[in-house]
């Protein structure tokens, strides 16, 4: 019997493209403080350069199984996409640490994104679970609105994403 894996991918981010992401990640984040953008970090214990060092494991994770370039830009980022596919397709990925992560996104219209696909990182291996997508039509839905930690946001269950994949 044919089971369906509970994720689309794996992919193992070797010390030389950490190295690459975290070069990123500084810069990213100091260009945004300097640019005035305030640090939209969820959590107080981590800081600025940690969530953008996150991020960008978890863009490069997905531009690899998708054959793609990454963003390497360190400027401000505010709006647009993470990836744009070959076919101009517009993603926004969401890293989480979280084994048992579930994407969340904020509810502002972002017109630059057509899809939001989440990555689950762990560190011990340097890998990173492309779990799934969903298009952002279908997030945007009343079912996925929920209030965490006292903000409006679409959350939307791992288990709800799609996990397969036009290669």
């Amino acid at each position: 019997m044919n089971q369906v894996k509970p994720y689309i991918s794996k992919e193992y981010i070797n010390p030389l493209e950490v190295v690459i992401a975290e070069s990123v990640a500084k810069n990213r984040s100091e260009g945004s403080r300097e640019a005035g953008v305030v640090d939209q970090k969820k959590f107080k214990e981590k800081s600025g350069f940690h969530i953008d060092r996150l991020g960008f494991l978890g863009e490069m994770a997905l531009a690899k199984c998708m054959n793609l370039m990454p963003d390497f830009s360190v400027g401000p980022q505010a709006n647009g996409a993470d990836l744009v596919t070959h076919d101009g397709i517009r993603i926004d990925v969401k890293t989480t640490e979280r084994p048992d992560g579930n994407l969340i996104v904020k509810p502002k219209e972002n017109p630059d994104v057509d899809y939001y696909f989440l990555v689950r990182w762990d560190e011990r291996f340097l890998c990173a679970t492309i779990v799934g997508w969903i298009k952002k039509e279908k997030l945007r839905q009343e079912r996925y609105e929920r209030v965490i930690r006292g903000q409006l946001c679409y959350f939307c269950p791992a288990k709800d994403l799609r996990k397969e994949m036009k290669k």
